[in-house]
């Protein structure tokens, strides 16, 4: 009976798993999708796949409950790119699941590109959002892929993150 037990248990895990391609809510509060184009039609991306390092992005969010909203990526280099929203000092306000206006267009240098989503309960300045994301390039490109989260924002502030590793 206990060997029983165990394949059950075996066989609970194995079904609990996500699909493949899925990418999770860290935080709870905050599902991001990246849409990436290189020319033909947009296509969801994983975690870590690898893109046409000048392709055209967009973005979807989830947020569990109505939030300020940041998006933002850092590179390699620990350039950080202002994503969403595309000027001003305070986070747009967002209530429901969301494809935002406008895109980016990845830099064309090859190696990683880290998008962060935050969603905050409380205003958030982006000089707020701008030195985390530094911080969590530091010590260059491994440091920057292995990141899942931006150290130092508010507690509640939820996020989401995907890695994009840029191809020539």
């Amino acid at each position: 009976l206990p060997l029983g037990a165990a394949a059950a248990a075996a066989v609970l895990l194995v079904l609990a798993r996500p699909p493949a391609g899925h990418v999770g809510t860290k935080g709870g509060g905050l599902g991001l999708s990246v849409f990436v184009s290189d020319g033909a039609a947009a296509r969801a991306v994983t975690d870590g796949e690898a893109v046409p390092a000048g392709a055209a992005v967009r973005f979807q969010v989830r947020p569990a409950r109505a939030c300020r909203l940041w998006v933002v990526s850092v590179d390699g280099a620990g350039q950080v790119s202002r994503l969403f929203p595309p000027t001003g000092d305070s986070a747009a306000a967002l209530e429901t699941a969301s494809t935002l206006p406008g895109g980016a267009r990845l830099d064309g240098r090859a190696g990683p590109e880290r998008i962060f989503a935050v969603c905050s309960p409380a205003p958030l300045l982006y000089a707020d959002v701008e030195r985390a994301a530094q911080a969590s390039a530091a010590g260059g490109e491994g440091p920057l892929r292995a990141a899942r989260a931006l150290p130092g924002l508010p507690p509640g502030a939820a996020q989401a993150t995907v890695l994009l590793e840029k191809r020539p």
